[in-house]
């Protein structure tokens, strides 16, 4: 599998080869170096604000690129973007990119331990749409297996280690098992490839010469339609299992998600890495054209309904209602206030 560290895990690890906690390592090392004044006012409340979103530090956004800096500047190492999702910033939307909580391979885990190797969080197993061990082809774990716990974990909390429980301290390895949660067909072979396809996208991010652009995906697109469409990318949407408009803004630069990406490149045979960096060395074969958009694709990013849409909006008035400052003018006559929030 690609040995890519995960960035939240290598946090850890590094707490845990100083026999600090990670909460003592971001308090007093790292959070002097951020620049965020709202962490060291309220550390309690910022950190633990922090630890429910720590999934961001492995991706491509702002707080990545400071937690890439301030670890480099405090360790004397560089390159630790590459043990994010960072070089794939500028082509990549963030949104969707990461499972909410933290999953590993009990395997892995295991096997490590009884080699004497060092113990590690892979960063292909943050990735939202994988669901398998890349190595052992075995379901991700996703909660604690120890009676009387059983609960999900955060990518980092005060008391992060690698290979353990971050609630209940248990060990996380487990003897390889024969995976029952899998089913047979064209979904297995398709999670299969899903894995196979992000492990070849964090591994070619350190050997990139040039950031990947979108003029690159246009490239891509064009070139799949003359092979697959016949020039008809309205055709090759279609092909996709994907909105021809998606496809349309992917060509005006809008970053594609990670999961229409994946979903685009499986039905064209082609790999994302290929997809993003590199279209002339393409080879896309097409797949049969799917009945709709609706093609059964793992992970489908949710779209809230009208109806939660409408409960969240009355929600939020009832808070900005509950908040909104009260004045009676002197005067006696009712009157709007000019700065209301």
């Amino acid at each position: 599998m690609p040995e890519v560290e995960s960035l939240t895990g290598y946090v850890a690890r590094l707490a845990q080869a100083h026999s600090v906690s990670t909460g003592t390592l971001f308090s007093e090392v790292l959070v002097p170096r951020l620049g965020r004044p709202y962490l060291e006012v309220r550390a309690e409340v910022g950190l633990s604000s922090m630890w429910r979103s720590s999934r961001a530090m492995n991706g491509t956004l702002t707080w990545a690129r400071d937690m890439v800096a301030a670890l480099e500047a405090v360790t004397g190492r560089g390159e630790l973007r590459f043990l994010t999702m960072l070089p794939w910033a500028a082509v990549l939307d963030w949104k969707g990119l990461f499972r909410e909580s933290r999953a590993w391979c009990a395997a892995c885990y295991n096997e490590w331990r009884q080699q004497g190797k060092p113990i590690y969080e892979a960063l292909v197993w943050t990735i939202g749409p994988v669901v398998m061990c890349p190595k052992h082809r075995q379901t991700l774990e996703t909660r604690c297996p120890h009676p009387g716990c059983g609960r999900s974990l955060p990518f980092l909390s005060t008391r992060s280690r690698p290979g353990f429980c971050s609630r209940c301290h248990g060990w996380l390895g487990q003897e390889l098992r024969p995976d029952s949660g899998r089913t047979a067909g064209e979904r297995e072979s398709r999670e299969e490839w899903i894995t196979r396809a992000v492990g070849q996208l964090l591994a070619a991010g350190p050997g990139l010469e040039a950031a990947p652009t979108h003029e690159l995906i246009a490239e891509s697109i064009f070139r799949c339609a003359r092979v697959l469409t016949r020039g008809f990318v309205s055709k090759l949407a279609r092909l996709c299992g994907i909105d021809r408009e998606t496809v349309y803004q992917w060509l005006r630069g809008t970053s594609p998600g990670i999961n229409m990406l994946l979903r685009a490149c499986w039905h064209m045979g082609v790999s994302p890495a290929e997809f993003l960096t590199r279209p002339d060395s393409m080879t896309p074969t097409s797949a049969a054209i799917p009945n709709s958009v609706n093609d059964g694709w793992p992970n489908t990013p949710h779209r809230r309904r009208p109806r939660e849409a409408v409960a969240i909006r009355h929600q939020l008035a009832a808070l900005i209602e509950a908040h909104r400052p009260r004045s009676t003018p002197k005067t006696g006559h009712r009157s709007t206030p000019q700065n209301r929030p």
